[in-house]
């Protein structure tokens, strides 16, 4: 399947200018194989993102502004998701038809005349939601119901074998209609501010910078106890030094100075295991990088 983008674009000044397009991305199907699955197919579909974007490019103060905003939206066909069955170890990908994304981005830069003050931001809100109705199991209840004892179809190793204890699972199915995408930030943003000064016989730059990440879910399932991954800042600091005519530079550097502990993946019941881990961002970090221009 072929992709493609078209664009237009409109000058309204010598420092403004509005644009829209659309453009298809795609992501191939592939096969899962037949191996007495209940509900996994043994092929899945080619998964398709159609998105739209409108937005302005700005430049003001005598190019010293820059102001640059965005909207767009998504829509995905045959989005692409590890499906559970009620066999064990079973489990492949499948496609939910329908989801739509949306959201909008303003990012900002400026610079004062002499070139000393730097000044950047940029924030950006998205949403999504799967468009009509679509069953599909969640492995932490197919855990359940597979669990269950007596006088379960599913009790002494029935979930192996027993087809009653496979359409009771089936039966366990949520509609996901209405919710939200994994892994989409509500809000992102990040502040950069840094400035130049003239001193110990060079150029000294000390740099702040603020990253947010906003809230997410884990899964398409939304469940609050098992799915949100909350939403985490850090502050980085440079220090930057660079001596009159010379190619050596010195730079001092401290991510996630306050050493959060922000939640970077999350993963439920991964391979049936039953159990929820997260990976977290890297911890406070001090680092020290000498240079040399040729």
């Amino acid at each position: 399947m072929p992709t493609w983008r078209a664009e237009a674009d409109y000058d309204l000044s010598g420092v403004s200018l509005v644009y829209a397009s659309v453009n298809r991305g795609y992501k191939p199907g592939g096969v899962n194989g037949d191996n007495g699955q209940v509900v996994v197919p043994p092929t899945f579909e080619p998964e398709t993102n159609t998105a739209f974007e409108v937005g302005a490019k700005n430049r003001f103060l005598g190019q010293a502004l820059t102001l640059n905003l965005t909207a767009f939206y998504y829509l995905y066909k045959n989005m692409q998701y590890i499906e559970d069955d009620p066999r064990p170890f079973d489990s492949g990908i499948a496609n939910i038809p329908d989801v739509h994304a949306y959201g909008a981005e303003l990012e900002a830069a400026y610079v004062n005349p002499d070139g000393r003050l730097r000044l950047s931001g940029q924030v950006s809100f998205q949403r999504g939601r799967v468009v009509g109705p679509y069953a599909t199991l969640d492995s932490t209840v197919v855990n359940r119901v597979e669990n269950a004892g007596p006088p379960s179809p599913c009790a002494s190793g029935g979930r192996f074998f027993n087809t009653a204890c496979w359409d009771l699972v089936v039966a366990a199915a949520t509609n996901i209609e209405g919710r939200s995408p994994p892994a989409m930030p509500s809000v992102s943003a990040q502040f950069t501010a840094a400035y130049r000064f003239d001193a110990l016989g060079g150029a000294l730059t000390p740099q702040v910078q603020f990253v947010w990440r906003g809230s997410e879910w884990a899964r398409i399932f939304n469940e609050p106890s098992l799915d949100r991954v909350p939403g985490y800042g850090v502050v980085n600091l440079n220090l930057d030094y660079r001596p009159s005519g010379s190619a050596l530079s010195v730079a001092l550097t401290a991510t996630n100075l306050f050493n959060i502990a922000g939640v970077n993946s999350q993963y439920t019941d991964p391979f049936g295991t039953g159990q929820t881990s997260r990976q977290y961002i890297a911890p406070r970090q001090v680092i020290v990088t000498l240079g040399y221009a040729f």
